[in-house]
Order: structure tokens, then sequence, then C-alpha cells
């Protein structure tokens, strides 16, 4: 153990707070809660350090020593330049919470698939155009942002992340869903604005515990009868279709309190 920032972090991951100094040429603040910090940052518990953020770093490739933090929980890379993760991200067993948003990936690593304590996944405004099926191997996983990328479809095993409870897929290219979807049986929020949505499947009726469902900006010119089996829903959100009929089964929405309807003229 030595003194790093007036705290006593474990010797080996010290030198690889130095190397990481060294490597995105600025100082690593001590803060007690990562989650807020905006600035290059780190956060420990019992000599080990739990959380790094490096968002704004510039950063166009990820040194492969950082994957040996293996207590970390928390890793911030967002608004960066990366395209590509190292195959060693998987050494990272204990990370919970990695957000990878507003960089340039094109495909999803097979390697963060790996992570099989992840419990949040941001990947939003990348450029995206496929998921691998190895997405089922997040078991973990509660909340998936895939906003404001290329994915023109999903596959099939995304419903079996039986844990997850907030999907965004808004501002992509999706004209269909998989009836997989209705697997997910803990969803709980439903992003999907600004697609080339035509119809969604009747599987989307199985989502007994959706709150919210996000459907505007898309190509929707109807529902399927199943959505009146969403007993949960309390938020629908219509807007900015060019046309729509909605089923008569709406009005076995009991929970529903929102509905924003708005179509264009």
């Amino acid at each position: 153990m030595i003194n790093f920032r007036g705290v006593m972090i474990h010797t080996n991951e010290a030198k690889i707070l130095t190397k990481i100094e060294s490597f995105i040429n600025n100082k690593l603040i001590l803060v007690k809660d990562i989650n807020y910090s905006m600035k290059p940052s780190f956060s420990y518990k019992d000599g080990n350090i739990t959380g790094l953020n490096l968002n704004r770093c510039e950063l166009s490739e990820l040194p492969n020593f950082i994957c040996n933090l293996t207590n970390l929980k928390f890793l911030d890379l967002y608004e960066n330049n990366l395209y590509l993760l190292p195959e060693s991200i998987y050494l990272l067993k204990n990370l919970e919470i990695l957000n990878l948003g507003s960089n340039k990936f094109k495909i999803l690593s097979e390697s963060i698939c790996d992570l099989k304590n992840l419990k949040r996944l941001n990947l939003s405004d990348n450029e995206i155009s496929s998921l691998p099926n190895s997405i089922e191997n997040l078991p973990n996983i509660e909340w998936l942002s895939l906003r404001s990328n290329k994915l023109k479809s999903l596959p099939d095993s995304i419903g079996n992340l039986s844990k997850l409870k907030v999907l965004d897929l808004s501002d992509n290219l999706l004209k269909i869903l998989s009836d997989s979807i209705g697997k997910l049986e803990s969803l709980e929020v439903f992003w999907l604005l600004g697609n080339h949505l035509e119809s969604l499947p009747d599987s989307i009726g199985n989502l007994g515990n959706l709150r919210e469902l996000h459907l505007g900006n898309n190509k929707l010119s109807n529902l399927p009868k199943s959505i009146g089996n969403l007993s949960n829903l309390q938020k629908l959100e219509l807007s900015s279709l060019k046309s729509l009929t909605l089923p008569d089964s709406i009005k076995n929405l009991s929970s529903l309190i929102v509905l924003i309807c708005i179509i264009l003229s």
C-alpha cells in the first residue's frame, strides 16, 4: 500500500493510476462519488480503485493496463474518439456501470458481453449498425441505451435480457422489432422514438411491467390489439405520426395517466 492523493492504495493499482495520468497528460482527482464527476477522476474503497472517469480526454484508444483494475465497478469513457476496446476488457469482472456514449464505435465488442456483472451500459451517440447475439450474455443488465446509432434490426437474443428495465433505441433505423422483445418481462421504460417502424409485434403485449412506451416519429399507422394488455402502462407517447388508428383495446389501459397523440397533417 502506498499514499496516493492522500489515501492508501494498493501499490500495483497506484502505479496504474500514475500510468493513466501520463497517458492522458492530466492529473486524476480523488472523488467520493464518481457518478457526478465531470473531470478525470477516481474513487476507491479498501485500497482498491472502484471508479474511473476518463470522459472528454480525447482518447482514441484505451490502454490495456486499465483492464488490470479488476475491482473497478464504474468506468466512464464518455465523449472520446474510441472505436474499439481492448479484448482484455473482459478482465473487469466486477464492472457494473460502463459509459461509452458519444464515441465512434461501429460494432459492439464481443468482449463487452463477457462483463457478467454489468448493470448499466450506455452506447448512445455512436455508429453501431448491429448487435452480436452474445448480447444475451449480460444477465444482470438493467439499463441499456443505444440511442442515436445506426441499428436496422435487433438479434432475437436481446429477449433473453431478463433483468432489463430501461431500453432506449430511439433515433436508429429500425423498421421492425423481433417478437423476442415480448420476452423482456422486467422492462419498465421503452424508448423507440425516431425510427422507421411501420408496425409493432403482437408480443409487445407481454410486457406486463411496462410503465412508459415512447413511439413518436415513426411510420406507424396502427397498434396491435395486444397493446391493451399493458395493464401497468402509465405513459404512451405517439407524437409526430402521419396517420394512426388506435385499437379498441386501448380502453383497457387502466393505469394510463398520460397519452400523447399528435398526428401530423
